[in-house]
């Protein structure tokens, strides 16, 4: 890193890191999408279909549904920032525990 590089914030909350499969509502249609990663403020998702970027899309797992953003694209990856932020208990019981006391 030098002088001139750009310092990002840094993420605010913890990501577990999952591999469970979900569905995106794009204004291309639904995608079936593999949740790399989660956390209460967004997801990092991989689909074999072409997630379209810079759109709003609505986030499903199970009978989790979140309104988000596509943040980025990049090469079968997305990055989706929810609107708002997910509570425990929203994701309690989607994820495993064991992946819920790692995420915090």
């Amino acid at each position: 890193m030098s002088v001139h590089s750009p310092v990002e914030p840094p993420r605010r909350g913890k990501r577990a890191r999952v591999l469970m499969t979900g569905v995106l509502t794009t204004p291309a249609g639904q995608k079936r999408i593999t949740i790399k990663n989660i956390s209460r403020s967004g997801a990092q998702v991989a689909s074999d279909e072409t997630i379209p970027g810079d759109c709003d899309v609505l986030f499903k797992r199970g009978n989790l549904f979140a309104a988000g953003h596509v943040a980025w694209v990049a090469e079968g990856e997305a990055g989706i920032r929810f609107y708002r932020e997910l509570s425990p208990e929203e994701i309690e019981g989607r994820l495993p525990k064991t992946l819920l006391r790692k995420a915090g």
